[in-house]
């Protein structure tokens, strides 16, 4: 790693992580939480920027699912540049090759919206949010990464090992 990666613990927003969590797949939680953006009855809101993260996971043999169900699912149009991203993501278990490949799908997905090449794709900041859950007990950790885009990468692989 070349860069400075900002690393913390970490709590998914209520009714933001799926009520029924399935081994193998990696879920898209909702990030917009400030009272301002809180949509109806409190549900927490997607960026607009993930909203085709599934299908590009699925496009890529990756299980991707929204978090919150269809029905109840609202998205908040951002129009700002592409210059920081932000994903929050669940999987049953510790972190895994699937969850690295969707965070790699999705820094693909969004330069080709963007007009980014992949690698100026890679300098952009991310703030990446992880809940680790289990089937049983729900919420067994939660971490943040803070930093560029390849550097976040890096450290969720470092982290993979451990």
């Amino acid at each position: 790693m070349t860069g400075e990666i900002e690393q913390r613990d970490w709590v998914p927003a209520d009714g933001s992580l799926p009520r029924q969590a399935e081994s193998g797949t990696v879920y898209v939680l909702p990030t917009r939480l400030p009272p301002e953006v809180v949509g109806p009855g409190g549900v927490p809101m997607y960026s607009n920027k993930v909203r085709y993260m599934p299908k590009v996971g699925r496009a890529a043999g990756i299980a991707v699912e929204f978090s919150v169900p269809s029905g109840k699912r609202q998205f908040l149009a951002e129009y700002s540049a592409d210059s920081f991203l932000e994903v929050a993501l669940a999987l049953v278990g510790p972190m895994n090759d699937y969850l690295i490949l969707a965070v790699q799908e999705f820094f693909r997905h969004r330069a080709k919206v963007a007009g980014h090449t992949e690698e100026t794709a890679q300098e952009l900041s991310l703030r990446l949010s992880i809940a680790e859950l289990n089937t049983n007990a729900g919420l067994v950790k939660g971490i943040q990464l803070e930093g560029r885009g390849e550097d976040v990468i890096a450290t969720l692989k470092l982290l993979k090992g451990k």
